[in-house]
Order: C-alpha cells, then sequence, then structure tokens
C-alpha cells in the first residue's frame, strides 16, 4: 500500500461526499448508503476507493509525460520565486 498511500488520500474524500454526504447520496442513491445498504456497505467503499488509486497510480502519477510537465512546471514556478 506504499505507493497508494497518496491516491488513496487524494480519492478517499471526494468518493467518501458520493456515498455517505447526505445531501449527495440521497439525490443520487435514496440516501448515505451506510443506511440504505447497512454497514457492510464500507467494505464495499474500501474496495472502489483501493481501486480507484490503483488506477490514479497508475494512469495518472507513475506516468512519465506528467512527471515531466510537473518538473518543468515547478522549475519555471522556482525561478520566478
Amino acid at each position: 500500500l506504499g505507493n497508494l498511500a497518496f491516491p488513496i488520500f487524494i480519492v478517499h474524500g471526494p468518493l467518501g461526499q458520493l456515498f455517505y454526504k447526505k445531501i449527495i447520496a440521497a439525490k443520487l442513491f435514496g440516501g448515505p448508503l451506510h443506511m440504505v445498504c447497512g454497514p457492510w456497505f464500507f467494505y464495499v467503499y474500501l474496495a472502489i476507493v483501493v481501486a480507484f488509486a490503483w488506477v490514479v497510480q497508475k494512469t495518472f502519477l507513475a506516468n512519465k509525460a506528467v512527471g515531466a510537465k510537473s518538473k518543468d512546471l515547478c522549475g519555471k514556478l522556482a525561478a520566478a520565486l
């Protein structure tokens, strides 16, 4: 889980809002999913978070082009400061 720690940190908030925030979940699912489905849904939520984190890690964070763009942008910002 070492490589997934940062992607989990990124995706757990928005996914938690989607599944557990009363206003959002009520419009999408009829209520927060721990109330609609039961407490077992938390394990489904954990699996979804890990799956999304893995996708973010493999498609975005491990992408060499993204790393190069980030390095370039950081260099420009450092030069401007």
